[in-house]
């Protein structure tokens, strides 16, 4: 199978919004709902899932309008502190997204982010992707892979034809679990988070258009 197609998370994969997704989390749970919460918390429960499930496992006291409720509460501290200007961009990962492109590379974003498009424009980036899934698009999260699914038949092409780019372990596990090829991005030192990745790195600088075609020849 040949590469052609290229599909990024997009919380601590394009952008730096782990530590306001933190503090987000952190007001509603400890200030809120006096409920514990930590990096353990974080990692084990939060990284890379939909928001809405999360409450539902962390909240489980809470009914069904209380949970929607404390998913508002979260969103909205969430997107003051991305007003305020604290969005941070990882620019190797824009460097590669270029390259891929001029490679004629279709690129994709799948999020279980509902405020992905706006943050997208917020950061200016949005032009750079053929498609976008965000929250609102699945009824599924991950681990589960429907939203890297979504993204390959945004693209028109096979989940055999495209890479994954993940930093959270549920989001390996989806992509896997999709028939996706994935790059788990190891940037907390986690490598027991992404032994089923094809590969890990600290950061997206140490590939390229080369090497990632060179993991396709070698896996197909």
């Amino acid at each position: 199978m040949d590469f052609k197609g290229a599909i990024f998370d997009f919380d601590g994969v394009v952008v730096d919004t782990t530590p306001l997704h933190y503090r987000s989390w952190e007001k509603l749970l400890i200030e809120t709902h006096s409920q514990p919460f930590d990096d353990i918390v974080y990692e084990s429960v939060v990284n890379g899932r939909r928001s809405k499930d999360v409450i539902t496992e962390l909240l489980p006291h809470l009914n069904e309008s209380q949970q929607q409720q404390a998913l508002e509460f979260k969103q909205k501290h969430y997107l003051e502190l991305i007003s305020q200007g604290e969005l941070k961009i990882f620019h190797s990962t824009i460097n590669l997204i270029y390259e891929l492109a001029k490679n004629n590379i279709k690129l994709a974003v799948a999020s279980s982010s509902r405020s992905v498009h706006h943050i997208l424009e917020q950061a200016d980036i949005h032009n750079l992707f053929h498609t976008v899934i965000s929250g609102n698009d699945t009824s599924q999260g991950k681990p589960h892979p429907e939203s890297f699914l979504l993204a390959a038949n945004g693209l028109k092409l096979n989940p055999e034809n495209c890479v994954v780019f993940e930093d959270a372990k549920a989001g390996v596990e989806a992509a896997k679990s999709g028939g996706f090829l994935c790059i788990g991005i190891d940037r907390k030192n986690k490598p027991e988070h992404f032994s089923k990745a094809d590969l890990k790195v600290t950061d997206l600088k140490e590939i390229n258009h080369h090497s990632l075609a060179g993991l396709f020849k070698q896996r197909y």
